[in-house]
Order: C-alpha cells, then sequence, then structure tokens
C-alpha cells in the first residue's frame, strides 16, 4: 500500500478521490474496493483502470461505462460485451465501436443507430440489411 496514513484514508472525501484519481493511485484504490465510488470510477475512461475493473465486475455501473466507452477501452467491452448499455452506444456511435458493432448484431438498438446514422456505420447496415428498420430508412430519403 502507498504510505499513507490510515487517518487520512478515513477522512479522505472517496467521491472526489475516484473522480480525480490517476494512475499512482491504483494500489490505494485497489486497497479499498468497498470506501470507492464506482459510480464516478465507471465515467472514467483510463486503460490503467482496467485492471481494476476487472477485479471487481460485480460493483460496476455498466451504464456509466457504456456512455463513456472509449477507444483505449475496446479490450475490456469486447471482453464483457453482455454487459453493456447497448443503447448508450448506439446513441452516438463511433467509427472505433463497428467492430464491436458487427461482431454482435442481436445486441444493438438499431432504431438508436437509424436515428443516428451515419456514413462511417454503412459496413454494420450493409453486413445486416435485415436489421434495418426500412420504413424509417425510407421516410428520412429527401
Amino acid at each position: 500500500m502507498l504510505p499513507i496514513s490510515k487517518a487520512y484514508v478515513n477522512k479522505v472525501q472517496w467521491q472526489e478521490f475516484c473522480l480525480n484519481s490517476q494512475e499512482w493511485m491504483l494500489p490505494l484504490l485497489k486497497a479499498h474496493p468497498q470506501l470507492l465510488d464506482w459510480v464516478e470510477l465507471c465515467t472514467l475512461t483510463h486503460p490503467w483502470m482496467l485492471s481494476l475493473f476487472d477485479d471487481h465486475l460485480d460493483e460496476l455501473h455498466w451504464y456509466e461505462i457504456s456512455l463513456h466507452a472509449s477507444q483505449r477501452m475496446m479490450p475490456f467491452l469486447v471482453a464483457d460485451h453482455d454487459m453493456l448499455a447497448w443503447e448508450c452506444l448506439c446513441e452516438n456511435p463511433q467509427k472505433w465501436m463497428l467492430p464491436l458493432f458487427l461482431d454482435h448484431p442481436s445486441a444493438k438498438h438499431w432504431s438508436g443507430l437509424l436515428e443516428n446514422r451515419q456514413k462511417r456505420m454503412f459496413p454494420l447496415f450493409q453486413v445486416h440489411p435485415s436489421r434495418l428498420y426500412w420504413m424509417q430508412v425510407c421516410d428520412e430519403v429527401p
């Protein structure tokens, strides 16, 4: 554990501490998982946090993770795709998400993808045309 006094550990504002955590704090975070604000931690997308997340899957808030997902979390997202809040990922699809979407077509919220369709999602629509809501697509064609 980091050389930090027990009194400080007990007095620390854990929510603020979690929100402002940095890589050098990882040993302290791992030493006190019961005190952590997991909602705040799940909004962060630092690659160094993945080892903490892997050790505490039951504590994670998947909605927050999905809402704040970043490309550097891709291995974690792929490994735990069953837990993701797909509606969050589909609200703002990014190009780096395409492999995740292609590998898990039944997990997606297709209506959300269509509402927010972007040219970069075309390969997904091309591979899975039966999933498209053609009425919605045709209604919006100029």
